[in-house]
């Protein structure tokens, strides 16, 4: 990793530090994504709105598995279907 990366890194992930526990979104990280920030007992997850993607679809599936950590469930069928949603809209949507 270069400086400017490690940089980069620290300075959003200092960002992302900065917010206490919560669901915060839309907002638009240090390097210009826009997403959606979770922070739950100190873990931080960052869900980027995918190009293509509808930022209220990708709001609710980011909140639900918010919820879901927030709540401490630990059933891992719905944690992995919540987080496989997550990922799935922070890619960009497949062209037709």
């Amino acid at each position: 990793m270069g400086i400017e990366n490690k940089n980069s890194f620290m300075e959003v992930l200092e960002w992302r530090m900065s917010y206490p526990d919560g669901f915060y979104g839309i907002l638009r990280d240090p390097l210009g994504e826009n997403g959606f920030l979770s922070r739950s007992g100190g873990a931080t997850c960052w869900t980027a709105i995918g190009d293509g993607q509808d930022a209220v679809e990708v709001m609710m599936a980011a909140k639900a598995l918010h919820d879901a950590i927030d709540s401490g469930n630990t059933d891992p069928e719905l944690l992995g279907h919540l987080g496989s949603e997550v990922e799935r809209l922070s890619n960009p949507k497949p062209k037709d």
